[in-house]
């Protein structure tokens, strides 16, 4: 990690680009409470969980979640009929329904459809025999998904279930589709998607890669010696996923290695200016490559962003009434939805943050690429220009807030509106997401 003094135009150029972390309140039911990690399903839904602070902390069983962008999170318990099963990972395809892979004596995988009222588990994902650890679990909707254990007791293999009707029915993926394990495992939490594409990391610093949805899978060595320590005391390492072929990782010391070729070559991204932070990285989905990197410890307590892979950094800041908590964890649904999950502090209040609609205007090449639209400023109709068909706009203000939404059309009128400075989110029919500030007069 490099703290270097910025003079001259480059820092004024990257202080036009200081971007504020909005506060928001997690309302976990246990007070000093900490967000463990946090899935971005949309641009209004998101869900998280808990966990205490500290080594042999209490185990915890709680999540959150919003259904308007974070204006209001609903938090409750994770009631897996055991208080002492911990909650390793948690997925979720829209505000009702979601997942968590469970470990302890009773280990593995629950769903909820009420959001979060109740939860059942899945039976036919047996991480019981042979006994492996469930460490991930992804869903790419309300059917697909994938769930990653530790290889087994019976032959070593890591233990993958795959589904296609929502944990109805998990079929595990036959060693045929393995890469040989030699003794590995993995971590909770520690994995990356994007599209088809599922990365895994390990203790040996490896991820597992699948590029159809847990279906096949091989693997490959990054620059990371062990992602979560415990095999290699002090060693730990982020990782986080652009596209099938593009990808970062970090170290324990906030050293970046960046690969374009699927991992065959992680070359070091030479950070110039800026401080990252080595706690949690993020890639923003639907950016040419901005990345988010946080802590939440002493002294490496802050978050920063990147517009350049990663090459240079800048602070972002907090919401000046509130203070700014750490940041625990994040997520990333594109340029107008980022979340930094944080400790709720003294009062109770706390433990969200949101980013929000003002990261748009820092990054606009992305957009610019894929979308434009006229006219802007606009005093009512706006024209979409895209080579693919547009699949959905969402329109939200500067706080975050979505105001209106539209689907399958390059034409929407706007002539309603209030005056004022908006963010137009655009999702493509192949997939790309890009967002545009505009201003309606």
């Amino acid at each position: 990690m490099k703290k270097l003094l910025l003079t001259g135009f480059a820092l004024v150029s990257m202080a036009t680009q200081a971007q504020t972390w909005v506060q928001q309140n997690s309302n976990f039911p246990t007070a000093s409470t900490l967000v463990r990690d946090i899935h971005a399903v949309n641009a209004n839904v998101a869900w998280a969980y808990a966990a205490l602070p500290g080594a042999g902390a209490a185990n915890l069983q709680q999540y959150t979640r919003t259904s308007n962008g974070g204006a209001t999170w609903t938090a409750g318990q994770i009631n897996v009929g055991n208080t002492t099963l911990g909650i390793s990972d948690l997925t979720a395809a829209d505000a009702n329904t979601a997942w968590v892979a469970v470990n302890g004596s009773n280990q593995g995988i629950w769903k909820t459809v009420d959001g979060g009222t109740t939860w059942n588990k899945q039976t036919t994902a047996d991480y019981s025999k042979p006994l492996s650890f469930p460490n991930t679990i992804y869903f790419w909707d309300v059917n697909t998904g994938v769930s990653m254990g530790d290889p087994d007791t019976a032959n070593g293999r890591f233990t993958i279930f795959t589904t296609t009707n929502g944990g109805t029915n998990w079929v595990r993926v036959p060693d045929a589709n393995l890469p040989a394990t030699s003794g590995e495992y993995g971590y909770t939490t520690i994995k990356a998607f994007a599209g088809n594409t599922i990365w895994i990391g390990t203790d040996q610093g490896r991820v597992l890669k699948s590029n159809d949805k847990g279906m096949n899978w091989t693997v490959t060595a990054t620059p990371i010696i062990d992602f979560g320590g415990v095999t290699t005391a002090g060693s730990n390492g982020q990782l986080t996923l652009k596209d099938a072929n593009t990808a970062w990782v970090m170290d324990q010391d906030g050293i970046i290695f960046k690969t374009t070729d699927a991992g065959a070559s992680w070359p070091l991204v030479d950070v110039m200016s800026g401080t990252n932070y080595a706690g949690d990285l993020k890639y923003v989905p639907g950016t040419v490559q901005t990345l988010i990197s946080s802590g939440a410890g002493n002294p490496e307590r802050g978050s920063a962003i990147s517009y350049d892979g990663g090459e240079n950094w800048t602070e972002l800041t907090a919401d000046a009434i509130n203070g700014d908590p750490g940041i625990t964890a994040l997520a990333a649904y594109d340029a107008s939805t980022i979340y930094g999950g944080a400790f709720k502090n003294t009062a109770g209040t706390g433990g969200m943050n949101k980013l929000g609609a003002l990261l748009a205007t820092a990054n606009p090449a992305s957009a610019k690429t894929a979308v434009s639209i006229y006219p802007n400023p606009t005093k009512g109709q706006v024209n979409i220009v895209s080579k693919s068909d547009v699949k959905s706009i969402l329109l939200v203000d500067m706080n975050g807030r979505a105001v209106k939404s539209f689907e399958n059309t390059k034409q929407i009128d706007l002539a309603g509106l209030q005056k004022g400075v908006y963010i137009l989110n655009v999702t493509l029919a192949d997939g790309q997401r890009t967002a545009t500030k505009l201003i309606k007069d």
